[in-house]
């Protein structure tokens, strides 16, 4: 479809039957291997230029020679244009299965995802250009499309760094300018950690379990005690009442200390 056309629809409302936007065939898009077989086409269709050299034409004149060539170009030129026709003829079919192929991909897409969730919209937020701006002020939309975040982080630290991010100076982005930010890709941008509060919290949980009494724990078992702690917060549990499996607490009872539970 037309450019223009693409660029100014939103994608997710576009329609693929509105002919009156649709490109020429011959700019349809057919891949690179297709692209490279009708350019072999094309060359085929090329008539060769005669062979003037040679002991024959040493002893023709130059008169002679002139005249050979008029008569060739003229007659070179009809029979390639015929090839050309021909040519355009066998492309036609291929080309419009080409378009209707993509036609049916499109309307096959809408039919199986619903483009018309919110969520496609609040995505929006992971721009550049809009996450420098702003836009939107909240992630309040975000929260309620996905309300399981309101159990896994505060909603108003959240809110609070969102904000704050879009103060960031241009060097943490290594260009120049907020402009050149704006440029960037989302994956660019997005890869840059804004905030060290998790690594954080991390190691904190970390010496809350290896204590200085406890600190030849062995690297397997302090992974599990972190997991372990962060699955009773989760579930809003204690140790207390969770149910552990008989052969769990026979296993633990042989094996000597310090030694890790397979």
């Amino acid at each position: 479809m037309e450019e223009e056309y693409v660029n100014s629809v939103n994608p997710l409302l576009l329609n693929p039957l509105e002919s009156v936007k649709y490109l020429p065939e011959h700019e349809i898009y057919l891949g690179v291997r297709a692209a490279e077989s009708v350019f072999d086409l094309q060359l085929e269709t090329r008539v060769p230029f005669p062979n003037t050299t040679g002991s024959n034409t040493q002893q023709t004149s130059m008169a002679m020679a002139i005249q050979l060539l008029s008569q060739h170009d003229a007659a070179a030129h009809a029979q390639q244009r015929v090839r050309i026709e021909k040519l355009e003829k066998d492309l036609k079919p291929l080309r419009h299965n080409c378009r209707r192929w993509f036609i049916v991909a499109i309307q096959q897409l809408q039919e199986k995802f619903y483009f018309r969730d919110p969520i496609y919209e609040i995505t929006e937020l992971l721009d550049p250009v809009n996450a420098r701006s702003l836009k939107p002020k909240s992630l309040t939309l975000l929260f309620r499309r996905f309300p399981n975040l309101n159990t896994m982080c505060n909603r108003q630290k959240a809110d609070n760094e969102w904000r704050d991010h879009a103060s960031l100076p241009p060097s943490l982005f290594k260009v120049e300018t907020s402009d050149e930010v704006k440029k960037l890709s989302v994956e660019s941008y997005w890869g840059l950690p804004f905030s060290n509060a998790i690594a954080e919290r991390a190691f904190s949980k970390v010496d809350q379990v290896k204590t200085p009494l406890r600190n030849n724990l062995h690297n397997v078992s302090l992974s599990s005690l972190i997991l372990a702690q962060q699955w009773l917060k989760n579930q809003q549990a204690s140790s207390a009442s969770i149910e552990v499996p008989e052969g769990m607490v026979k296993g633990a009872l042989k094996v000597k200390a310090s030694a890790t539970i397979n």
